[in-house]
């Protein structure tokens, strides 16, 4: 079987072709936005579209902010949302 570079005209061939065309339109769209989504950016090196080097330096830049966040209580939440609920009829 070669899916490598999809040799042979199968559904799932056609389909990862237009996944991977598509994935590369939006990264176009939006290229800092996904070129360092931290859900991505191990597929990114790999395929030589960033460095490690390059990832540090970007985290670096970033700055913290930290302090400007909220901290909330997931029980209390729906709690909350349990007593607003109508009463069963």
């Amino acid at each position: 079987m070669a899916h490598a570079m999809c040799a042979h005209r199968s559904p799932y061939c056609a389909k990862k072709r237009i996944d991977m065309a598509q994935e590369h339109q939006e990264q176009q769209q939006h290229p800092e936005d996904f070129l360092y989504d931290v859900r991505l950016i191990e597929r990114h090196i790999a395929r030589g579209l960033l460095t490690r080097d390059a990832v540090q330096a970007y985290n670096e830049s970033r700055r913290d902010v930290a302090s400007q966040s909220d901290t909330f209580n997931l029980d209390q939440i729906a709690a909350n949302a349990k007593a607003k609920r109508p009463a069963a009829s």
